[in-house]
């Protein structure tokens, strides 16, 4: 799931060969980590519940389908930060009052567009909870906003490597290239902090995105 590649890096930001290609990729892969750091909202023991007919979320000992609670206008996201959306970025477990006991229940599948999670068993005569993280845009398509963020943030880092990279003294009049890579930098980190900032009071409630949501017992 890596938004961009090092063609559509270079062609939006003026890059060329000043890097080995493995090191555009690394920034790359780093600023899309970080976007999702911007964009992610952690939910932590959310109950599951009844939600409407067609997510009815049962625990009747058949029902392996459960819906999270911000089903609407979100989607699953990545939780552990490896640019893949499965099932290892998703967390059920059961609670036995009865027992005090907790146990995770495997999962299947998950559907992000959906907010849908499959176990693999059927639970009964327990209450569920799930531990995950959504956003309020499509990271998976993904939404052409998250690949020019990442594209900004990216661009800033590389510029950022060359201006350290010692190539200070080449001069073009009063300006320097570290000047140069340097003005390049703040430049394109300005671009995305804005464009992050756009995308966040855009989500479906008008709200900001970031931050951490904890819904407990």
């Amino acid at each position: 799931m890596t938004w961009i590649d090092t063609y559509y890096l270079k062609s939006i930001t003026g890059l060329d060969n000043e890097m080995e290609e493995d090191e555009y990729e690394v920034y790359i892969q780093e600023s899309q980590r970080e976007t999702l750091m911007s964009l992610n909202q952690q939910v932590v023991r959310e109950k599951v519940k009844y939600i409407d007919t067609v997510r009815s979320n049962k625990i009747d000992g058949e029902n392996t389908i459960y819906y999270i609670e911000n089903y609407k206008d979100a989607w699953l996201s990545d939780s552990n930060y490896d640019l893949t959306v499965d099932t290892s970025d998703v967390e059920v477990f059961s609670v036995d009052y009865d027992t005090d006991t907790e146990t995770s229940l495997t999962i299947s599948s998950i559907t992000p567009s959906e907010g849908k999670i499959v176990v693999s068993s059927a639970p009964e005569n327990v209450d569920l909870y799930l531990n995950y993280t959504y956003t309020n845009i499509d990271i998976i398509t993904p939404d052409p906003r998250l690949k020019l963020a990442v594209c900004f943030l990216a661009a800033s880092y590389c510029y950022l490597r060359l201006a350290q990279g010692g190539k200070v003294d080449v001069k073009f009049g009063n300006t320097s290239i570290k000047e140069d890579y340097l003005s390049n930098y703040d430049k394109y980190y300005t671009k995305y902090l804005d464009l992050i900032e756009k995308i966040n009071s855009s989500s479906s409630d008008g709200g900001v995105l970031f931050g951490y949501s904890n819904i407990r017992i």
